[in-house]
């Protein structure tokens, strides 16, 4: 898995690639980033729902 962190509806935030809490982790597929960026999915079909508050405030907290 290439994401370092994936958020989910309710707010909470998941550890993607191992390794990703303790500290900057590669990832493998960044679309042409040489690996040199962090990675994060906002977990649902968000053409159906939008994302929700929980979920774009944890975004926040977690990119921050």
């Amino acid at each position: 898995m290439a994401d370092n962190f994936l958020v989910v509806r309710h707010g909470r935030i998941r550890e993607g690639r191992a390794g990703s809490l303790e500290g900057a982790v590669r990832g493998d597929a960044t679309g042409g980033s040489q690996g040199y960026a962090q990675l994060f999915a906002l977990i649902g079909d968000h053409h159906t729902e939008p994302v929700s508050e929980e979920a774009s405030a944890a975004l926040i907290r977690v990119v921050a």
